[in-house]
């Protein structure tokens, strides 16, 4: 059967490769391998042949800051194309309303090495960019500080005073 990745996926992951282009991508993933094939799971191919799961390796870039930006960016906008993010033994989802996207610990899951991202059958036609900060800003350079000379501070000179009116 041939696979297609979700647009919403192909889209976020083309975004994180175009900003942090040096990332380690050793865990990257879509299509499943065989210990994915015996179980659920979103890296398979559903019915119409769409993969809707994506890993990110965590190596090389700011992966931490990513997954939450990624969370923050659902709960705040209710953008409906993420299902889930799984990472170092957490998962945020919009599953339960008293903990709607923010982490929650689920140690069973794993994914200590990279970020796990579950997308929804709305992300499969829609490939809008994902609107992070992490991504749209540039990556700061280092700057090596310099103390500044001391030079001597000039007056400013006094003013007059008016003389008074008669």
């Amino acid at each position: 059967m041939t696979w297609k990745l979700a647009a919403a996926a192909d889209t976020l992951r083309k975004q994180v490769n175009s900003r942090y282009p040096k990332r380690d991508k050793a865990s990257d993933g879509t299509i499943s391998d065989q210990a994915h094939k015996r179980r659920i799971s979103d890296h398979n191919p559903d019915k119409s042949g769409y993969v809707m799961a994506l890993d990110l390796d965590e190596d090389g870039w700011p992966a931490h800051k990513f997954a939450d930006q990624l969370i923050e960016y659902v709960r705040k906008s209710g953008d409906n194309r993420i299902k889930n993010v799984v990472y170092e033994g957490r998962v945020a989802s919009g599953t339960y309303a008293n903990q709607r996207w923010v982490w929650r610990s689920a140690p069973r899951l794993g994914h200590a090495h990279h970020i796990h991202i579950s997308f929804t059958d709305a992300a499969k036609h829609d490939g809008r960019p994902f609107p992070l900060p992490i991504l749209d800003m540039p990556q700061a350079e280092p700057v090596e500080l310099v103390p500044a000379k001391k030079t001597a501070a000039k007056k400013a000179p006094a003013k007059k005073a008016a003389a008074p009116k008669p």
